[in-house]
């Protein structure tokens, strides 16, 4: 994802490129609140 977002011309975008990094952001959010959710349940257990 790093990479993908340090290639992007921002002066230009092309839009495929920002759904792609835009598509890997919501990807990793999900994951991120899936692990939180999965621990804060666990810490309560």
């Amino acid at each position: 994802l790093r990479e993908q977002v340090e290639v992007v011309n921002w002066d230009k975008p092309d839009l495929e490129s920002l759904y792609e990094i835009i598509s890997g952001i919501d990807d990793l959010r999900e994951k991120l609140r899936k692990e939180l959710i999965e621990r804060l349940q666990n810490e309560d257990a």
